[in-house]
């Protein structure tokens, strides 16, 4: 009897802990949600001759580097810091409708760890 109270109060500690878990997501989600909304507004006013414009540049400007690198992790699943370029953020852009297509369609939910 004692050994069956004593695992009672392990479960409840546990469902307490998961509770506390999923609270914790939960805020994490709603905190989020506003950001990937703007996220995909800013991806609709994005044209096909302004991407084209930005795969044609030479050197990308400041900061760009940056969001390209991003989309070449979270679009490519690119995985090595070494091939982090911007000939291979051009070659993502090779096909402007593809790539703007695959931004649209890009889910933020399923970001891998």
């Amino acid at each position: 009897k004692e050994a069956a109270s004593i695992e009672k109060q392990n479960a409840n500690e546990e469902s307490e802990n998961a509770s506390k878990i999923e609270k914790k997501a939960e805020d994490e989600l709603q905190e989020a949600r506003p950001k990937l909304e703007k996220a995909k507004e800013a991806v609709n006013c994005l044209e096909k001759t302004m991407l084209t414009e930005l795969k044609n540049l030479k050197k990308p400007p400041a900061g760009v580097d940056k969001v390209t690198n991003a989309c070449l992790i979270l679009i490519q699943l690119e995985k090595d810091p070494k091939r982090l370029t911007w000939k291979n953020a051009q070659e993502m852009m090779k096909s402007v409708d593809k790539f703007r297509s695959q931004l649209e369609n890009f889910d933020g939910k399923s970001i891998p760890e």
